[in-house]
């Protein structure tokens, strides 16, 4: 994926502007896709989401690996956890590449785009093309 389009989403998820349903529709259907009972609001799409298991495992053990923190602890609550993810926790001043990538995964899995143009809504792999033209 494209570092810009990687970082765009990095930064959207870090605000919590990531077009989650309990933000695009949150009068009239605010439910996950996968788990139509839940909201979905961000931790739900990073945390709790079934969907997104593997991933979400996959990134917890590289975390643990890189920054000696298991966030699959279950003495950890959501909002430190969440924290870790979306980089305002100062762990050895590393870039939050490793999170930035998580995000990025997250959002294909489901299926998000950033923009709307012409009524169409437009593809990741369409704004990749559109960057690397630039």
């Amino acid at each position: 994926m494209d570092g810009s389009l990687a970082a765009i989403w990095y930064h959207r998820a870090r605000t919590d502007s990531i077009p989650l349903n309990s933000r695009v529709f949150p009068v009239t259907d605010s439910s996950c896709p996968h788990c139509p009972a839940l909201e979905e609001s961000l931790e739900h799409f990073l945390l709790h989401c079934p969907a997104s298991e593997e991933i979400r495992g996959n990134f917890f053990a590289d975390y643990k690996r890189e920054n000696g923190v298991n966030l699959g602890d279950s003495k950890l609550t959501a909002d430190i956890i969440m924290r870790h993810i979306l980089g305002f926790s100062q762990l050895k001043n590393k870039p939050p590449t490793l999170q930035i990538s998580f995000v990025n995964k997250m959002v294909k899995v489901r299926g998000l785009t950033l923009f709307r143009r012409s009524g169409e809504e437009q593809s990741l792999e369409d704004l990749e093309e559109i960057l690397a033209q630039l």
